[in-house]
């Protein structure tokens, strides 16, 4: 396992790495931007409170395995977009369910060597990319009950889903995916996605549900979060 906090000797101190990155990505064009086609996205806010960084993730996922990651960023600094590319780069062509295998080693091999300031940013690049596979795999599950295309607005009510019953259906449907994960559904979200839940609703409230555990996989293979990331975590703990 990767100690993200003390890289070996030989890692770059001033991360000449990163910013040779940063300016390469920017010339060569990188992984910004959006897939011809999206089933999977996320979001982030990686500096929260602080400078309001927020990374985007947009997946195009085929049979299990991610086709193609792109990002996008409001007000991130140049190494969460470092790490927001690098991440992308990572999960392409690898299965969605494998993403939070990846370490912060696997960022500095792609890197070119060790660095603190992407260390400090790949969790959170990591946590989007995880969060995205999130979306896709729900919005999945909720069109296996419709022939009609899926929109974030599709209300819940609409797929077939009243009352006990329906409750115990949408529940079997959505945690068997994440069963390695342990996703338990609280009977009263299952209440409120039937009345008045869309989509969108249901793949924010897994995620939600899943971010923490998320977050503990992420740290587990040596990828930190930004200060401001982390003290927000301790706040609401």
């Amino acid at each position: 396992m990767v100690d993200a906090r003390e890289p070996d000797d030989d890692a770059v101190e001033t991360d000449e790495l990163a910013i040779q990155y940063y300016q390469e990505m920017w010339e060569r064009g990188g992984n910004k931007g959006k897939p011809a086609v999206i089933n999977g996205q996320a979001f982030v806010m990686a500096c929260p409170g602080q400078s309001g960084d927020v990374i985007y993730v947009f997946l195009h996922v085929e049979n299990g395995v991610i086709a193609d990651a792109k990002w996008m960023c409001h007000l991130c600094d140049p190494w969460m977009q470092v790490a927001g590319d690098i991440a992308c780069t990572l999960v392409q062509g690898r299965q969605k369910d494998a993403v939070l295998d990846l370490t912060a080693q696997d960022f500095f091999n792609v890197l070119g060597g060790a660095s603190r300031l992407i260390a400090e940013h790949c969790g959170a690049a990591l946590l989007t990319v995880a969060k995205a596979a999130v979306d896709y795999e729900v919005r999945a599950v909720l069109a296996s009950r419709t022939r009609v295309p899926l929109t974030s607005k599709t209300k819940i009510s609409d797929l077939g889903f009243s009352g006990i019953e329906g409750q115990r259906a949408l529940r079997a449907l959505l945690e068997a995916p994440f069963a390695a994960h342990n996703l338990m559904l609280p009977r009263a979200k299952l209440q409120e996605w039937l009345m008045t839940g869309t989509v969108q609703d249901v793949t924010l409230g897994v995620q939600a549900l899943l971010e923490n555990k998320f977050i503990e996989r992420v740290k587990g293979g040596g990828c930190r979060f930004p200060r401001s990331f982390e003290e927000s975590l301790q706040r609401h703990q």
